[in-house]
């Protein structure tokens, strides 16, 4: 028994180091992996919102300019809210199809970073 001992007692010590380094190893990929896809979905968010306000700016510019070449401002707005209105009917009927694609886009994007 004392053989058992002198012999085994080691290997299970190496055993029981190797199993926590894994652990550690693990969980330090885990915390990569999350902080990459936190990084990215706040820099999405930020680039977002950049382009929210330029959109803003674009279409209030849009609208004075189309305003000022139809003879009365509210023409010019109007002509951009009927654009949207466009848009967003084409958005309602292909609904289905968009959220499909944007669901794939983001599994692939998801299953890149875990790779």
């Amino acid at each position: 028994m004392e053989i058992f001992q002198n012999i085994f007692e080691p290997l299970l010590k190496k055993i029981e180091q190797y199993v926590k380094t894994s652990l550690k190893l693990y969980k330090l990929k885990s915390i990569d992996k999350i902080t990459a896809l936190l990084a990215d979905l706040i820099f999405q968010c930020v680039a977002l919102l950049v382009f929210s306000v330029f959109i803003i700016f674009l279409n209030i510019a849009i609208s004075l300019w189309l305003g000022e070449i139809l003879g009365q401002m509210y023409f010019g707005f109007l002509s951009v809210a009927l654009l949207y209105g466009l848009i967003w009917i084409f958005v309602l009927i292909f609904k289905k199809t968009l959220k499909n694609r944007i669901s794939d886009v983001s599994i692939q994007k998801i299953i890149n970073q875990l790779k």
